[in-house]
């Protein structure tokens, strides 16, 4: 996840990046992999292929729309292991 500013004006970058961490990513026993919180694991439990779909399409518009309240942009993506699957 990289988050970034629309403009030197906009001050909501560190409260974006916080309230991705807190509403989008708590609730999924987060856990940050490197220091700069770019790369983070998540264990998101789902019946189905399609639940996970679905609820990462969630996350996405979630953590776009925080990223935009707070004057960001933003750039992430999903990535599964097992499956080698991706979302962005």
């Amino acid at each position: 996840m990289t988050l970034a500013r629309f403009s030197k004006q906009s001050l909501g970058l560190a409260r974006a990046h916080r309230l991705i961490e807190q509403t989008c990513f708590e609730r999924f026993a987060m856990q940050r992999l490197n220091t700069e919180s770019t790369l983070y694991e998540l264990t998101i439990p789902h019946p189905s292929r399609d639940a996970l779909n679905e609820l990462i399409g969630t996350l996405l518009e979630g953590m776009r729309r925080v990223a935009e309240d707070n004057q960001c942009l933003l750039e992430t993506s999903f990535h599964e292991p097992a499956t080698d699957a991706h979302w962005d």
